[in-house]
């Protein structure tokens, strides 16, 4: 399979108006709510029927959030054309890497590819809304999105002593799922996320998507409900599935890059030989015995 499509083009005003959320006109002509689900909008049929609302549009001046298309109005789309460049708080590096069947651990940081880096809401959009998403990536494949300067492997100097939040989410609702946690990131507006998250990863599966979101500690400052709680409100209406939390060093392949400080050994105190005057001549006897050897 070839690798996704990573060319880039300006930055479309409509998707970015997701982080502007402002009063803008719903079209409930493009919302259908069916009890028999068709095909969805990425050509994929869903894996389970039950009553799903729908949400198609190829219009730059829409965009769909929470399975609702928003319409741009026209104050909206002029405010947006005329911010100018918004940085963000931090720059982020998108990644991919293609499934090698067999592939060792030690190849795997060389299987990865730095598609581009975003350190403004235009770039950002430029580059999210110009490559295919996790319902492009191979089978395997994998997209990551890190903060600049930190590797998406276990046993980066950043990632080392944390984890990641794991959960899986149906490859019906991915692409937007995959969009909305890429935004709340680089929002960087939650207080578990700030200084802790350090990027999220998706991998493509047969039935659901695969998602982790990598932080630079364990998770004992943080209670594991209210991340849950927080994806499952943004990412309405995708079901978050098997949610847990597991740290890096405790998966099997994980090799430690940071080199361990030996530990002095010392006897216990009691143990301990009693320094006198007598145990310090001994010492010196044996030194000159040594000398004489050597002469």
């Amino acid at each position: 399979m070839p690798p996704p499509n990573y060319k880039l083009s300006s930055i479309s005003p409509a998707i970015s108006a997701f982080q502007f959320p402002g009063n803008q006109t719903k079209s409930p002509l493009k919302c259908l709510t069916s009890t028999t689900v068709p095909e969805d909008y990425f050509g994929q049929m869903p894996s389970t029927t039950s009553n799903i609302t729908l949400a198609h549009t190829d219009n730059k001046d829409e965009y769909i959030y929470r399975n609702e298309v928003v319409i741009l109005d026209k104050d909206t789309k002029q405010k947006l054309k005329s911010m100018g460049e918004i940085p963000l708080e931090n720059e982020w590096t998108f990644w991919y890497d293609k499934f090698v069947p067999n592939l060792p651990a030690t190849e795997y940081e060389a299987n990865l590819q730095v598609i581009s880096s975003a350190k403004t809401v235009q770039k950002f959009w430029s580059i999210h809304n110009n490559i295919d998403g996790p319902d492009k990536l191979g089978f395997r494949s994998n997209y990551h999105f890190m903060k600049k300067g930190i590797k998406p492997i276990w046993e980066d100097p950043h990632n080392e002593y944390g984890g990641s939040y794991n959960f899986k989410i149906n490859k019906y609702h991915s692409v937007l799922a995959w969009r909305d946690i890429l935004v709340l990131l680089i929002g960087e507006n939650m207080h578990w996320i700030k200084n802790n998250v350090l990027g999220v990863s998706v991998s493509c599966r047969q039935h659901v998507d695969n998602y982790q979101i990598w932080t630079a500690h364990n998770n004992s400052k943080i209670k594991d409900n209210l991340v849950k709680t927080t994806l499952i409100d943004l990412l309405y209406p995708a079901d978050i599935q098997s949610f847990y939390f597991k740290m890096h060093k405790s998966h099997a392949d994980f090799k430690p890059t940071t080199p361990t400080t030996p530990t002095l050994t010392l006897s216990p105190i009691g143990l301990r030989t009693k320094v006198t005057e007598e145990s310090i001549e001994k010492v010196v006897q044996d030194i000159e015995r040594l000398k004489l050897r050597v002469q």
